[in-house]
This record gives structure tokens, sequence and C-alpha cells, in this order.
């Protein structure tokens, strides 16, 4: 399936499967990884009747008769050689980013990391315009370096230079169709190989319709640029500080609110936790909806997150670790709970996964394995099985051996026998009990997993539960009581629970059941749900998904980082690298009149006289000014450096703005010219995060560029180096500390790129203006309130940039709605995630926006309707 724009509108073309055609005239070559990715890819497209190479690292050249190579990743001539073996080239992919391998501790250890992946692309690209290729797609692939979906943890940061380079070389080389891949590397080697050959063979011959693509189980993103900093129109309003959610009158879900809330540090035998993410339970909306008898309780029972603060007696858990927890309360930014209902995430389960583990599968284990004891050849009804608890009640009974019958809606079927249950039935009329019967010679079902009621439902069940057996209940409307049950079939065991209550009464019934469900994720036995992600700011339209069935698995409310005036101290210590440059010194100018006293400054050299001169004038205004000389890409110095802050004013805040331009056009740069570019901004931004991880930071600032956003000619040095920056910020907020790399455009008057700014103080050729001090010192402070990761600071007429800086690019695409909005010059963020709805009708043409207006109507009367039709809905 392809989504194409024809007149301005969203197109969905379906293809037929066409038998594979032998195409012995397209040789693909691949540079394969060691995980076997690049090898199930060569088998793949083989499958189809293409011709494969594949070349491995080595240490010189080689080759067989089967079409492998080796060839020395860092040998120039080698890949020359490889290429002349090759004369009907069509289609090159670049895996070996994917063997990247970090010596944490060893000097530049990160610098030589990508050497793997940007050096060997670097190389590779070289040769291949020495050769005069022209393949129908160049593919520079990552593993787990973007931080796209809301449980990615961006481990694979140190990849993330090739993205900066792969932008460049699609500037400066077109004709060679560069474009950057992520795959998912919590999947199989295989699964990610038949990701990416689907991906590689939907562009077509010449066809390059996105530059930066994610894949992530089975899906594809695309990166877009939104423009940032514009107050919500839709969604709840966010208020200043900690906040949860609750509903001040129940029986309206759009009566929700976030509501502001004071946050409690943790008494004997507690932690605080970071919320990251809490799963969406049908408690919950019953609560919403005032239907659940008895008291409900605080919205939300549980969450997964980081452990920010432990309190006395608490010895299993410490600060950093990731978390899942049972906890009323939980839709909220920070949580405290005991800490009996909290334990470590299992290894290979993202947190934002880890929010749907405890309530679905604390009840399907309880219920089933508790309660009822299924065992191997029972048979087990699950009603709701598309569900998360139903889903994961499926997982259990597969894995003790029982058979599984199942009830859902027919569109949910496909997933449920994807996973191996073959008896499907209707979950919406009571003519699942006679098919059952049916199709089990009269004898019925061993035990039933009920959640479903309403006239004739508990009479179906009872009719085809087997003598002896168990009906366990999660129901908690109309559900029948002992009493009920006995009158109608006493032979049967009736075990009705509600687990929020019983880990009420019995914390430590509740932590035995969570230990067994995690030990089950450790073993391999249990995985995650499927799970809707959708933030917590839009907890109204996730509620009524609930309502209406709409979903499978889980729904996850990802907590949106509380927002706050960023308070700067005057007993604590802030630490500014490249501290005696023009942007550092600017920012220090602001943190003195912020109220700051203690500032560290770090520089290569020392101050010059003008320098000198700005810095006693900072002290005249009370301000402590230390400054140090030091390479910040010198581990030992730095730990040195951190030493000497005076523990009476601790650091709470670190600004990294270091910057080393070396440029030259891809065919000139080498990867001796690449290092000491990347050497201060990469092992300098390593060696902060890796001597203050313990630290309690207020935040951590990485000042990236613009050039690894948008691309710059010549520049692919410093594009990679920044792309790193930017993907490391990801990777620190998954591990719930603070991080905001801001893509600068050039600075007028001070930065590096300042003697590049024209008179009029704009790049017009390109399409950049240059930012003023003022409005840059501005647009910082604004960006360390807003909680974000990566966002982009760049004076841009977009018509003029995408004119001369090629339009038709893949890597563009991300830029395009922002000149179809005729977007002025602000802030740009870049996000990578689909466009919304708000979005696609700001950026749509004004023609086109009465269409897309009356289809949102449609499909919001239709939810409230409970309607399958919207487009049946006449519009008058």
């Amino acid at each position: 399936v392809a989504i194409l724009e024809q007149d301005g509108q969203a197109v969905i073309v379906a293809r037929a499967t066409a038998q594979p055609v032998a195409l012995l005239d397209r040789t693909w070559l691949i540079l394969a990884d060691q995980q076997g990715v690049g090898e199930a890819l060569a088998a793949g497209l083989r499958d189809r009747g293409e011709q494969v190479a594949l070349a491995y690292a080595g240490s010189s050249f080689a080759s067989d008769t089967n079409g492998t190579f080796r060839i020395n990743p860092s040998d120039l001539a080698d890949y020359q050689r490889l290429l002349s073996h090759l004369p009907r080239l069509h289609g090159v992919v670049h895996l070996w980013s994917l063997e990247t391998a970090v010596e944490r501790t060893a000097p530049l250890g990160q610098v030589a990391a990508m050497e793997g992946g940007s050096g060997s692309a670097l190389r590779l690209v070289q040769a291949l315009l020495a050769a005069n290729v022209e393949p129908a797609g160049l593919w520079l692939v990552t593993q787990g370096a973007q931080a796209v979906t809301p449980d990615d943890l961006a481990r694979g940061h140190a990849q993330a230079g090739l993205w900066g380079l792969g932008r460049v070389i699609a500037l400066e080389h077109p004709e060679l169709r560069a474009v950057c891949v992520d795959l998912d590397g919590r999947t199989a080697p295989s699964d990610q190989a038949r990701e990416l050959q689907a991906l590689l063979l939907s562009s077509g011959d010449g066809e390059v319709h996105e530059g930066k693509v994610a894949l992530r189980q089975g899906g594809s993103y695309v990166a877009r640029l939104a423009r940032g900093s514009e107050p919500a129109l839709t969604g709840l309003a966010l208020p200043d500080g900690p906040y949860r959610l609750e509903i001040p009158q129940r029986g309206l879900i759009d009566n929700l609110v976030l509501h502001p809330l004071e946050r409690r540090p943790p008494a004997v035998d507690e932690v605080a936790i970071a919320v990251h993410a809490t799963g969406l339970n049908f408690r919950d909306l019953l609560n919403v909806l005032g239907s659940y008898p008895g008291d409900a309780g605080l919205l939300g029972g549980e969450c997964a997150g980081i452990v920010t603060a432990v309190g006395s007696g608490v010895t299993h858990l410490a600060i950093g670790d990731r978390v899942l927890a049972m906890v009323s309360g939980s839709f909220a930014p920070y949580v405290t709970v005991a800490a009996t209902l909290v334990l470590p995430i299992p290894p290979g389960v993202g947190v934002h996964e880890a929010a749907g583990i405890p309530a679905a599968f604390g009840s399907a284990w309880y219920g089933l394995i508790t309660l009822a004891g299924i065992q191997a050849g029972d048979r087990v009804l699950i009603h709701a099985a598309a569900g998360g608890v139903g889903l994961a009640a499926v997982q259990l009974a597969q894995a003790v051996g029982a058979e599984v019958f199942a009830t859902a809606s027919p569109s949910k079927w496909a997933l449920l026998r994807s996973m191996g249950v073959r008896h499907c039935y209707h979950s919406r009329t009571t003519a699942f009990a006679t098919d059952i019967l049916a199709d089990t010679d009269g004898q019925g079902v061993t035990c039933i997993l009920n959640s479903l009621t309403g006239p004739g439902f508990m009479e179906a069940n009872l009719r085809l539960l087997a003598p002896g057996g168990t009906l366990v209940e999660l129901s908690k409307r109309d559900a029948w009581s002992a009493a009920e049950v006995a009158a109608v079939r006493p032979d049967v065991r009736y075990a009705p629970f509600d687990l929020a209550a019983i880990v009420v009464a019995a914390p430590q019934v509740g932590r035995a059941l969570l230990e067994q469900v995690v030990d089950g994720f450790r073993r391999g036995v249990l995985r995650p749900l499927p799970t809707r992600y959708i933030s917590i700011t839009e907890a109204v339209a996730a509620f009524r998904m609930m309502q209406q069935g709409q979903h499978v698995g889980k729904i996850v409310l990802t907590a949106v980082p509380e927002r706050r005036a960023v308070t700067i101290r005057p007993d604590a210590t802030y630490l500014i690298t490249g501290g005696l440059g023009g942007l550092g010194l600017a920012v220090a100018r602001w943190l003195v009149e912020q109220g700051a006293r203690q500032l560290l400054l770090v520089g290569r050299r020392g101050p010059s006289s003008a320098v000198q001169e700005a810095l006693e004038a900072l002290a005249a205004q009370g301000a402590t000014i230390t400054v140090m000389q030091g390479d910040v890409s010198d581990r030992d110095r730095m730990r040195q450096i951190l030493d000497a802050v005076d523990p009476a004013a601790p650091l709470a805040g670190i600004l990294h703005s270091v910057g080393v331009l070396d440029d030259g056009a891809i065919p000139q740069q080498t990867w001796e010219r690449f290092v000491p570019v990347l050497a201060p901004k990469v092992q300098g931004a390593w060696n902060l995060h890796a001597l203050t991880e313990g630290m309690a930071l207020d935040w951590f600032v990485l000042f990236s560029s613009a050039a690894s956003l948008l691309g710059s000619r010549g520049q692919a040095n410093h594009a990679a180096a920044n792309a790193w920056l930017d993907a490391f910020a990801a990777y620190r907020r998954a591990q719930g500390l603070p991080a905001l790399s801001i893509n600068w455009g050039a600075w007028a008057e001070i930065g590096a790129a300042a003697a590049l700014v024209d008179a009029a103080g704009a790049f017009t050729e390109r399409g950049m203006g240059a930012i003023r001090p003022r409005e840059g010192i501005a647009a910082f402070a604004h960006l360390l309130e807003q909680g974000g990761t990566q966002v982009g600071v760049v004076p841009v007429d977009w018509s003029r940039f995408l004119e001369r800086n090629g339009a038709t690019d893949g890597f563009t695409a991300g830029m395009r709605p922002l000149v179809a909005a005729h977007t002025p010059v602000v802030p740009a963020a870049a996000t990578p995630v689909l466009l919304d709805v708000r979005r696609q009708i700001e950026l749509a043409g004004p023609t086109e926006r009465p269409g897309l207006l009356l289809g949102v109507l449609r499909r919001a009367v239709a939810r409230v309707l409970g309607l399958t039709h919207p487009e049946r809905i006449d519009a008058t």
C-alpha cells in the first residue's frame, strides 16, 4: 500500500503482489554487518531474482566466486577495487554502522566508534564518485539511532552521525540518491531485513520519495519539520509545574482536566518516579463515566519511568533505575509510591512498553494462573481477547499449553490468528456459546476469563462451561453474584476479583504477582503488547477510543514534561564549555542577569583582552567567574575541572557550546579532517554526560547546528558531529536525564559562522537569515522552559532555501510542510512524527482546507454517534 499526493489530497493506492521477476542486469552491493541483517537482505533479494554482492569488513581486499568480498574499511583503494568488479551496480546498502562498538572510557572512544559508520560511508561515496556510479539509491542504514516512537531509547546514537553526513551527500551529490534508514534494533535481524527490503523495492528506479525513514514494528516513519513554540489549540491545557489527570465531575469524558499537583518526596520505604507513561485501563473509563461500583479512587493504576529519589529502607532500587509500578493516581509526570509495588523493567522492554504490563498481565496471571490454575490441555475461553488483558491472557494460556478460544470483533481476528489462536468468535453476540459447543463436540471449555456484560452473556458462558470448570469474572458492571451463578450451575467455580482492591489490601500479593510477571518477560515467555501511544494532553481522545473499542492491546498515555519557569539559582554553579567564545559569553551574561553567581567557563585557551574585559564586567555584577583551560575531549582534564566545583554551590546546569570547523567538499574530505571536528562536540558531550550522570542537574543543553537539520554544503564533518548531538539528547532523555539539543542557524556578530554573514546580516543566496544575539538569547531562555529534546532556531525563507538547496531530493520532503504554509522566519522544531489533523489543515492550501475540515467533522460526529461510516453522513 502506498500513500501518494494527488492535487493536494492524500490518495491510498493498493498494489497487488506479483510473482518475483528475474532482473539479472541489476546488482545490489550490500556492505554487510555481522548481525545477519545483510545476509538476510541478500537472501530476500536473490529470491526475487536480483543479483547481490556482499562486502564485509576485513584486513585487506579478497573475493570469492559467490560474489562475497572483504575490504579494508579504512582503505579507499579497496572500495575502488570492489566497484571495479561490479560494472552494473544498481543499488548500494551501507550496513556497517550496525557494527558500531564504543569503548566508553577510551580516549576519543565515541569518535573512534563513528569511523566504522561515517568514515566508511565517506570513503564509499568518494569511490562511487570516482567511478561515476549513479545508483538508483544509496541507503545509509543505522539501528536504533533515532528516537521516533515513545519507547525508543536511542541506544544507537553513536551511529547517528551518518544521518548528518547523509544530508550533505544529498546536497552535494543528489545523483547518488542518498536515503537514511533507521532499523528497530529490538527486532530480529530477519525482520529488520524484511522491512528494509520492502523499503528498497518500493522506491523504484531513481525514485526517492523520502530521505529519512525509520522502520518500527512493521511501520515506516518519516521525518517532518513542524513549527515550534506554539500554544496548543487542541487537547488539555497543561498547567505550570507538576500536574495530574483528574475528573472533577464524573459522567462526561470531556470533563477531564490536568490539575496542578504538589510533588511529595518519598517517605520511608517509598520511591519517587519520573513517569514516562501510564497505562489506560477500563477501570479508568468506568471511573470517568461514573459507572464504577463503589469508589474507584484516583485515575491511573500503573506506570513506568525512572526512579528520581529513594526513601530510607529501600535497598532493591536506586536513582536512575528504569521501573514499572502499580500506583494509584499515576496519570502524572511524577508519583511517589511504596517501593513494594515497584520493580525494575525487564531487559529488552522499553520504558513506554512497560507501562502496559502491570494491570494487563497482573490481571491475566491472577485470574488464569492463581485462581483458575489452568494447565496444559485445558480449553480456555478468553473474552475481549484483543484488549490488553485479553492479549496478555492469550500469551499466558499458550505458555502453559492450553488451547485458546477467543472472542473479539471480527476486524481483530487477524491479530489473534497471527498469534496462533485458531478459534475466534464474535464478541458482540451470544452465538459464541453454540459455536464453541459445536467446535468441541459438546464438551465446552474448562475455563472462561470473562469481561463481557449484557443480556444473555452470562447464561451463554455458563452453558458452554464444562462440569467442574472455572468462570473468572473481570467485569465491574452488572456482574452476577456467587448465589446467582450457583443457582444455574452449582458445579462450577465462580471467581470474581478486583486486582486493584487486592493490591491495596495486600501489597505483598501485588508484589509477588509483579515478580512472576516480570520473570516471565526475563525468560522470554511473555512479550509486550501491541500498544497505542497517546500524549496525556490528548487524554479525552484516548478515553473515547477505549469507549468505542477502537484499539487493540493497550492504550498508553505518555507524560508531557512539566512546564516550568527555569530558576537560575545563586547557590549553584553553571558550566559552559566554549565559555570564552561569543555564544558562551552571551549565555554567561544572561545567566548573571538571571541571578547566577557561580560560573565555570571552560576554553582551550586563556581569555583575550576583550574577553577578559567582559569577564570583569560580569564580576562587577557580583558573580564569581572561574575560567579553566582544558580540552573537553580529554576526559581526565574534564574530571579535574568538575572536581574543582565548590560543593557548597553544586553543579545545576551545563551548556556545551564548543565547535571547530574544517570545511571541504566530500571528495576532498578525509577521516583525519573529520576527527578534529567531531572530538570537541561528540567526545566532549560524552565526557560531560559520563562525569555528571549521577548529578541532579536542572538542564543539560547542547548547542547543535542547523547543518544536521537542513544540511550544509562543504560541512559533512560538522553535520555529522551535530547529528550525533541531536541523537545523544534523545538518548539522555530516554534515560530520564535532562537534555536539549538546539539546532542553531548562523548568529550575527558572534559565533563561528558570524564571519560568513554578509553585510545585510543574511545568507541571501541560500535563503538563510542570521540570528541577532538578543533574539538568540531570548530563544535560548524560552526553550529552557519548554521541555523539548531537539529544536531548531533558524531564520529562513523556506521557498528560496529549497530552490537553492535541492528541492527534489528526499531529504527536503520534511521541509515542504513549512513551505506550503508560507512560514515566516520562526523557530522550527524537528519532530519525527506524522502530522496531526490540525497540522494537516494548517498546512493545506486555502482551497483544500474546507474538504479536510469537513472530513474531520464527519469523523467526529461518527465517533460520538458510534457510526462506522463517517463518509455517509450528510454534510448539511
